[in-house]
Parts: structure tokens; C-alpha cells; sequence
């Protein structure tokens, strides 16, 4: 789960999605920074929107048009 922004916004998202052609969340998910009880990667500095449109973006496998409104997207990605 991603909790984005000062709202904590919660994303849920399969982490192989997540990590895939990620460095940072593929670092981020590693047993040295994640505990094993925790399943939770906080962004409090990123906008929700934003990664609302990255979690569309990978799930679907397409790029959004530049200077286009995004798509409503769930925050529940799975």
C-alpha cells in the first residue's frame, strides 16, 4: 500500500506492478527498508493525482496524451 501526500491517501497496488521498471520502489521494497509486518510505503511529499496517473499508467500500459485532462482512475489498483 502507498499512503501519498499529507492526507495519506491510501493506493493499494501489487508490488510486482509497482516495482517493475522502478528502482526506487524496488529498493523501497526490499526487507532492509520495509519490515515485515509493514506493507506500507509513505510518500508524504508526492500529490495524489500524480500518482493516481503513474499507477494508471503502468496498470494500463499506456502514456497519457499530453495537455489531456487524465482518465478517472479508483485508488484501488490490485
Amino acid at each position: 500500500m502507498l499512503l501519498v501526500g499529507e492526507e495519506e491517501v491510501p493506493f493499494l497496488i501489487h508490488k510486482k506492478i509497482l516495482c517493475e521498471n522502478s528502482p526506487f520502489f524496488e529498493s523501497a521494497c526490499k526487507p532492509e527498508w520495509m519490515k515485515d509486518d509493514e506493507k506500507t510505503i509513505k510518500l508524504p511529499e508526492d500529490d495524489p493525482e500524480l500518482v493516481d496517473i503513474m499507477i494508471y499508467c503502468k496498470c494500463s500500459q499506456k502514456a497519457l496524451p499530453l495537455f489531456f485532462p487524465p482518465p478517472s482512475v479508483s485508488h484501488a489498483v490490485l
